[in-house]
């Protein structure tokens, strides 16, 4: 096989892969590994590579050395089966900055709006579908019907499309944000006015009211602030023009939804107690986890519990709470950052961070505003979800991470 029919095969693998939100877990694996496996394959037959930057090199360590950390504190869990389970899934974070690394993406700007094209059409998909759905089998009728309409929807949504409304949330904020800063999207093109993409912002718009997702609106609405004020201060009169008509329209919508959701409201009223029998709202039940979290650093904040020990010691520590011992056992840290620091220590947590806020560096000094912005989206989300622990959360932020950062 040539080298250019392995691009193109290639290529087209990352066309499926895209489809993950509708395609399940089983086949994106499947074509995930097919991918990485001719990326090695495509390293292999080029003679010469030439001169590798520096920075790639930094990326491929900075990126996998969270999991060689996972690895290390294998030598001092307990729990090895469960470690072992998580780290299935975190493979992938080091496999696919591999796979870029050998085989970097050189994709042409036609390339890229297909791939992003094809992300957001997936996403579409979802919302429409699962939405018919629900109508068709009367489920709006039982959400408004609902005592608790925003749960019975969440869970109605999760029930059909198996994906978890945070990260649903976290997926069409990204649309969003491609939509804002992807000049001349192919899926706009397919039209004559640019009306369509305002259509889409909004469909997502409201999809994320509907979720309730309260941490992926919240930082959308930072990042569209941010992204914004820069645009007043960019040099190319026609790209400001537009990212502040994009910006300041998203913006009023973000907002209406936020000041009618239930959830916010939730956020503004709770006490942030511990939970007990009379509060047991989920900011109450979240307290609970971060008090018990502080608990477990306060004796293990040098190297961690170890990465299959850390669920074993939140749950022992539940028991203490006169909560139904149900209402909160195996829910996980709920951020990122201490699931880390839990798991592998400071210098899990180091290193975390520094593959996190090094990249964001350099797309703010490269001019890179959508990298930038994807960085920055998953960074606050990862301040109330353990994102990186569903396959959902790895092939998003795993993917889409090495694709930025490698290409060239």
């Amino acid at each position: 096989m040539n080298r250019r029919l392995l691009l193109e095969l290639r290529f087209v693998l990352l066309l499926f892969i895209m489809f993950f939100p509708i395609i399940g877990r089983g086949v994106t694996g499947i074509l995930m590994g097919l991918f990485v496996f001719l990326s090695v394959w495509g390293a292999l037959i080029v003679k010469k590579r030439g001169k590798i930057a520096k920075r790639k090199i930094s990326y491929l360590i900075l990126f996998s050395s969270p999991v060689w950390a996972s690895l290390i504190s294998l030598i001092y869990t307990e729990n090895i089966n469960h470690a072992l389970s998580d780290l299935g899934r975190f493979v992938m974070l080091a496999l696919f900055p591999l796979a870029f690394f050998l085989s970097p993406p050189r994709f042409s700007f036609r390339q890229k709006k297909l791939l992003f094209s094809t992300f957001l059409s997936a996403n579409v998909l979802v919302v429409l579908i699962s939405f018919f759905y629900l109508g068709l089998v009367g489920g709006f009728t039982q959400i408004i019907e609902a005592k608790n309409p925003s749960y019975t929807l969440r869970t109605s949504f999760t029930d059909f499309t198996s994906i978890h409304p945070t990260y649903a949330g976290i997926s069409f904020a990204f649309c969003l944000i491609l939509l804002i800063l992807f000049e001349k999207s192919a899926l706009t093109q397919l039209f004559t006015l640019d009306r369509v993409r305002y259509v889409l912002i909004t469909l997502f718009i409201i999809s994320l009211s509907l979720l309730q997702s309260r941490m992926p609106l919240i930082a959308l609405v930072f990042i569209i602030v941010l992204i914004t004020i820069m645009s007043t201060y960019s040099n190319k009169r026609l790209k400001r023009k537009s990212l502040l008509v994009r910006g300041l329209f998203l913006l009023v919508i973000v907002f209406s939804s936020l000041f009618f959701s239930p959830r916010i409201k939730e956020l503004i009223e709770s006490d942030y107690k511990s939970p007990t029998p009379e509060t047991k709202g989920s900011v109450n039940i979240r307290i609970g986890i971060l008090d018990c979290t502080k608990q477990l650093l306060k004796d293990h904040w040098i190297i961690g519990l170890g990465r299959g020990d850390v669920q074993d010691g939140l749950n022992n520590c539940y028991k203490d709470y006169s909560v139904k011992y149900s209402q909160i056992v195996n829910h996980n840290t709920h951020n990122q950052y201490f699931d880390y620091w839990l798991s592998t220590g400071l210098l899990g947590l180091v290193l975390f961070m520094l593959s996190i806020v090094l990249p964001s560096i350099y797309a703010l000094k490269g001019d890179n505003l959508l990298y930038f912005s994807f960085l920055l989206l998953f960074a606050i989300c990862f301040l109330t979800e353990n994102i990186l622990v569903r396959n959902y959360g790895i092939v998003l932020f795993g993917f889409y991470n090495s694709f930025f950062a490698f290409d060239r």
